[in-house]
């Protein structure tokens, strides 16, 4: 048998559900929001651990050029060092003595006198990065 109309108090049971609803959500809020910083987190760290990776496999690479130019620079070996500079077209090279129509020449003693002065290591480094 239903129960009559004034025995059921539907103001309470609304105050209830009214109550518990933004509790509800607020949680449901708070797990989605831990969620979202635990994967931007596993994200960071991933990010982070591929970035020195790349480092590290990018120092132990080499650029052949620049590695028999260190070469001939520890060995003194000027005739050596002017072959690796451009001969055609004719280059030149502006210093503060003035104009050289020959850098390959000048470049070349140099790198080679360092060797006499006691240059025993060559460190190149990337100062600055930029696309072509």
């Amino acid at each position: 048998m239903p129960l009559p109309a004034k025995m059921i108090d539907s103001s309470a049971l609304m105050t209830r559900c009214r109550h518990n609803a933004p509790l509800m959500s607020v949680t449901r809020l708070r797990i989605i929001f831990l969620a979202m910083l635990a994967i931007l987190f596993l994200a960071t760290i991933q990010a982070v651990h591929a970035s020195q990776e790349a480092k590290g496999s990018a120092a132990t690479r080499s650029f052949d050029p620049l590695d028999r130019w260190k070469a001939a620079v520890l060995a003194g070996d000027q005739p050596g060092l002017k072959l690796l500079y451009i001969a055609s077209p004719q280059s030149y090279a502006i210093t503060p003595q003035g104009k050289i129509n020959d850098p390959a020449d000048e470049e070349s003693q140099f790198w080679s006198a360092l060797h006499s002065q006691g240059l025993t290591a060559v460190s190149a480094k990337i100062l600055e990065r930029g696309q072509p």
